[in-house]
């Protein structure tokens, strides 16, 4: 993967997407929906969230690609998340020690 490219990024959700596809082929539908708890959340809860979420975030990420790349701006990994993503890392971090299985 390039990450001096301007579709890496889409090439990596590419990827992702085959890889939800081989997990859920072969599921009947009792399987892609089947909760573990009242408070969880089903396969199918999870893969609409991702595509109703990353309907929205991708033409953001586009936009700031794009502009990035006009202006110059590149980096190279590690790269390191803002404070918002490192808030939700961290509260989905304590959230799996706390819960387990949620």
């Amino acid at each position: 993967m390039e990450l001096n490219t301007q579709n890496y990024w889409l090439e990596d959700i590419e990827r992702c997407k085959l890889e939800v596809r081989k997990l859920a082929t072969g599921l009947s539908n009792e399987q892609f929906n089947w909760k573990p708890s009242a408070k969880s959340w089903s396969i199918a809860e999870c893969v609409s969230h991702l595509n109703i979420i990353g309907s929205k975030m991708c033409p953001l990420i586009e936009k700031a690609v794009e502009k990035a790349l006009e202006s110059g701006e590149s980096g190279q990994p590690p790269y390191k998340a803002g404070w918002l993503a490192a808030f939700f890392s961290e509260w989905f971090r304590a959230r799996r020690q706390t819960h387990p299985g949620s």
